[in-house]
C-alpha cells in the first residue's frame, strides 16, 4: 500500500504541467513526441481532482483507479509506441519537425469537451498532422488520448 501511495504521489508530481490554451497543449504534446519520453507527455493530463471535478462518474474512483485509467493506461504506452516507430519507419526526425498550425473542434458544444485537436507539423515541403482529445477545466487543458494513427502519411 505504501509503494502504491508513493507510485500515486509521483505520477501527481509529473503531472504538473498546466496548458493555458490548447495551443500550449498540443505544443506539449509536440515536445513529449520529440523527446521519446512518454512521462512527458503524461504531464499533460489532469490530476484525479481534476477529473472528479469534470466527470460525475469519476467521484467514485479512487486516485489509483483514475491514474490507471488515465495516465497509466496500456492504450497510451501503445499510441505513444505507435506514433514513435511510425516516425523511426518513416524515417521521420521528430526533432525536426516544426509547429506549423491548430484546429480546434469542440463536437459536444460545453465548455469542458472532450474537444478534437489538430496540430500541423511540418520538414521542409512535408506535413504531418496529429489528432487527439483534450478536455478543458478553469482555464486549463489537459490532453486526453490519441485520436488517429498514421500521422506521417507525406514521409
Amino acid at each position: 500500500m505504501k509503494k502504491l501511495f508513493l507510485t500515486a504521489v509521483s505520477l501527481f508530481s509529473l503531472i504538473a504541467a498546466n496548458a493555458q490554451d490548447s495551443a500550449a497543449l498540443s505544443k506539449g504534446v509536440l515536445q513529449a513526441l520529440q523527446s521519446g519520453n512518454i512521462e512527458d507527455l503524461k504531464k499533460l493530463f489532469a490530476t484525479p481532482d481534476v477529473y472528479r471535478a469534470v466527470y460525475p462518474e469519476a467521484k467514485t474512483f479512487t486516485d489509483e483507479q483514475i491514474i490507471k485509467q488515465t495516465v497509466d493506461s496500456e492504450k497510451l504506452k501503445i499510441d505513444f509506441e505507435d506514433v514513435l516507430s511510425t516516425a523511426k519507419k518513416k524515417k521521420v526526425d521528430l526533432k525536426q519537425l516544426h509547429y506549423d498550425s491548430l484546429e480546434v473542434e469542440n463536437p459536444w458544444e460545453t465548455y469542458e469537451g472532450p474537444w478534437g485537436i489538430t496540430f500541423h507539423t511540418s520538414i521542409g515541403d512535408k506535413t504531418a498532422s496529429i489528432t487527439y482529445a483534450a478536455f478543458r477545466h478553469n482555464g486549463n487543458w489537459y490532453f486526453m488520448e490519441f485520436l488517429i494513427s498514421g500521422f506521417f502519411k507525406e514521409f
